[in-house]
């Protein structure tokens, strides 16, 4: 073969070794996944297994052709941990899976506003971020306010802390989240462990709403940051700025779902994803 990829660095620690020096090899790192692996694993499996995700990111990392990142957060921290590399490198950012994407507004902002929160809800970086809401950032919402949780598979946990406020939906297994999503004012992500782009929070930019999210699960999305859509915190205290931020925003129509649509289309639309691939992979392999 000319080429050999590799989805993760788990797999390609283990195997790059044994790619032929004829054959380049490309490695596609989803994040730094000892943070995420960390985060995301029983602490009895993390002591035992943690030494061996690093020892294999790194192998990967330093042996391949070509390691791909998705953020440049992502890439700083590989360079931070495991120094320089000989391999070219490129990060290329999130991009959606189709260019079938919602081009009709079909609801306007309407005081009081609804806050939605979408994504598994079963995981454990995710549970994490539904207690971390309830605990800390809830306190921070209007009491008019409401807000939607949505997302497969809820624990019990996660079902027993909706229940307890009255301004407060679960929505277990929808059949179409974008629906939902598209009916609301606010997407927050609340998730504050685990390393890489958090994925879900293109429901809301692909809808055309704001987004608050905490510090960790803004990796990647800094040209939305730029663009003024996007805002993150913390702590409790830097969400309710932004929370006001926001709802100022709102209320002036300084937030434009079709503008911010337009920027997600422009930034992480399929078309726009392959044409930045293909311009990397032209350029260095």
């Amino acid at each position: 073969y000319d080429y050999v990829i590799f989805d993760h660095s788990s797999i390609a620690g283990s195997l790059v070794p044994f790619v032929p020096k004829t054959t380049k090899s490309i490695v596609i790192n989803h994040n730094f996944e000892p943070q995420y692996f960390k985060d995301n694993s029983h602490p009895i499996i993390s002591f035992f297994m943690l030494r061996s995700v690093r020892r294999n990111e790194k192998k990967a990392y330093l042996r391949c052709s070509y390691n791909v990142f998705l953020t440049e957060e992502d890439y700083m921290q590989f360079q931070s941990y495991y120094g320089e590399t000989l391999s070219k490198c490129s990060v290329i950012g999130m991009f959606d899976s189709t260019d079938l994407l919602n081009e009709k507004v079909e609801y306007t902002y309407q005081y009081p506003p609804k806050i939605v929160i979408s994504g598994s809800l079963s995981n454990v970086q995710n549970i994490d971020g539904i207690k971390y809401f309830f605990s800390d950032l809830y306190p921070e919402i209007p009491r008019e306010w409401s807000v939607i949780i949505t997302g497969k598979h809820p624990s019990d946990e996660v079902i027993e802390y909706c229940g307890q406020h009255d301004n407060v939906t679960l929505i277990p297994d929808p059949e179409n989240i974008e629906e939902i999503v598209n009916k609301c004012d606010v997407f927050l992500c609340p998730t504050r462990l685990g390393s890489g782009i958090k994925v879900r929070i293109g429901d809301g930019l692909r809808q055309g709403l704001p987004v608050l999210a905490h510090s960790v699960s803004s990796r990647g999305y800094g040209d939305y940051i730029r663009n003024g859509v996007f805002l993150s915190f913390n702590s409790s205290h830097e969400f309710s700025k932004c929370l006001r931020e926001i709802q100022r925003k709102l209320e002036k129509k300084e937030l434009s779902r079709e503008n911010i649509m337009k920027l997600y289309r422009d930034l992480s639309s399929f078309s726009c994803g392959v044409e930045r691939l293909k311009k990397e992979l032209t350029l260095k392999i």
